[in-house]
């Protein structure tokens, strides 16, 4: 009984986190000026969970992460090679790099500047924004994973826009990506859509018809919350919720509490439980059932 009783006080512990609404995020100071940043924010405070922050000395800039359930992916650059940004697989539990890939190289070109990234049926999708004249800048990059979670193989797929900003969702069947509003104001920024089903496609565009308003920043990460996508902007340290079918935004938090001085938000993503967390649920549900049988009985 004991056994039972400490597993369902476990199963509230799961449940509890899983309303709960903490993001992964990253940041990072002006370019080649310090060490960039992950850690967790909770978005109904705007604050940097205590404790949960790691630096990365040696790095130049973070510029997209995400929570790819085992791992957490990251893209960012050596000082000693800035602008090739790495695709870096992380231990979710102490923030240890694991392993680095070069991206540019398994497309065949000579930099590689991701800034975006998203984890999704088991594959990795990014969004290219290296140089004006570069192939590939504002595709869509999709990535496959081997078995022990590192890249292997990357493809360009569909176009998102000149200038994409460096935040990518996909929720209920559809990808959100940023990207900014050229001509409009230097703050606004497209929400580009496209069907899930059409990422990998290199003939497909996103589609641009609704855009940020008012004006919040160049978006840097956004994370679909309740509807609402949740953003952060490298121009400024907010934190905002967007509107997905106007474009509405509104302020949450004017600056994230605990950033680490002159560091930008630079990415956001939801916390995805690990293997382990799930097979404690199934063991919290499977204590419920057996409970309630021995109490009919």
């Amino acid at each position: 009984m004991r056994v039972l009783l400490a597993l369902f006080a476990a199963l509230l512990l799961v449940g509890a986190s899983a309303n709960a609404t903490i993001m992964w995020g990253a940041s990072a100071p002006g370019w080649g000026t310090g060490s960039p940043d992950i850690y967790q924010v909770d978005t109904g405070t705007g604050q940097v969970v205590t404790g949960s922050k790691w630096s990365y000395s040696g790095y130049n800039w973070i510029m997209g992460m995400c929570d790819g359930g085992s791992y957490l992916y990251a893209t960012a650059d050596l000082d000693s090679d800035q602008g090739q940004m790495l695709v870096h697989k992380i231990d979710k539990s102490s923030g240890a790099i694991l392993t680095s890939t070069n991206v540019a190289g398994l497309l065949g070109t000579d930099y590689s500047h991701i800034n975006a990234l998203e984890y999704y049926d088991g594959k990795l999708y990014g969004v290219e924004n290296c140089t004006w004249d570069e192939t590939y800048r504002g595709n869509i990059i999709e990535m496959t994973l081997d078995a022990s979670g590192d890249v292997t193989a990357a493809t360009a797929g569909a176009y998102v826009g000149l200038a994409p900003d460096g935040a990518l969702d996909i929720w209920g069947g559809t990808a959100y990506a940023s990207t900014w509003k050229s001509g409009g104001d230097p703050g606004e920024s497209w929400i580009a859509t496209l069907g899930v089903a059409d990422l990998g496609d290199s003939g497909k565009n996103f589609d641009r018809t609704l855009y940020t308003t008012p004006a919040s920043g160049l978006m840097d990460g956004w994370q679909m919350y309740q509807g609402n996508l949740i953003s952060v902007s490298w121009q400024n340290t907010g934190l905002y919720q967007i509107d997905p079918t106007t474009g509405n935004t509104t302020t949450l938090f004017s600056s994230i509490t605990g950033l680490t001085c002159g560091h930008s938000p630079a990415g956001l993503d939801r916390v995805i439980p690990e293997p382990g967390t799930y097979l404690l649920l199934g063991l919290g549900l499977g204590s419920l059932v057996l409970i309630r049988r021995r109490r009919k009985a």
